[in-house]
């Protein structure tokens, strides 16, 4: 190995990989404050997350975190998504997921944290659709119709009404009233 630039001199050193740390010459300013975080970070998240640090330099740890959060959102927008399809939440909009992940300020959130952060918004898009739980209800049902969905089924309805109810904070016989009423 020559002195100057760490080359192997011949064949036989060459063969000694492991003897070495293989050294990267050029780590940036913005990748050394992600190291010094000492954040785990996925490899696929890396290009995203130095063009982040590098706009917020010089950065800490927090600020590192943060700029992670940011390109971690898109992953939950879509966990988030796949979350409500699978459980026939077709009324569910991407914006009320990205306004979900918007709010979420964990690295790792588990399914229930993303759940509970989508409730929130699809609760605040309900309660703007109307004064009451049925006026939400309607508009959205008539949301679904116009874009093609059809009308729901029954026991979908029947979902989107306890949503209602709740983001309209009805419980226990006001809630039960509520859902015998549009059920019928």
């Amino acid at each position: 190995m020559t002195e100057y630039d760490g080359a192997p001199d011949g064949p036989a050193e060459s063969l000694d990989l492991e003897a070495r740390p293989i050294r990267r010459l050029s780590a940036s300013p913005a990748e050394a404050a992600i190291l010094a975080a000492g954040i785990p970070v996925d490899p696929r998240e890396m290009p995203g997350l130095i063009r982040r640090v590098e706009r917020r330099m010089p950065a800490d740890a927090e600020t590192v975190r943060a700029a992670l959060i940011e390109v971690r959102r898109r992953g939950w927008v879509a966990r988030m998504n796949d979350l409500a399809n699978r459980a026939g939440r077709i009324w569910v909009r991407r914006n009320e997921a990205e306004t979900a992940a918007g709010t979420i300020t964990l690295l790792d959130p588990d399914d229930a944290t993303l759940l509970a952060a989508l409730d929130t918004a699809v609760a605040a898009r309900l309660r703007g659709l109307g004064p009451t739980p049925a006026a939400a209800l309607e508009g959205i049902a008539a949301e679904l119709l116009e874009a093609g969905g059809g009308a729901l089924s029954a026991d979908r309805h029947a979902a989107l009404a306890r949503e209602a109810a709740a983001a309209f904070g009805l419980a226990g016989d006001a809630a039960v009233g509520f859902l015998d009423q549009v059920s019928a």
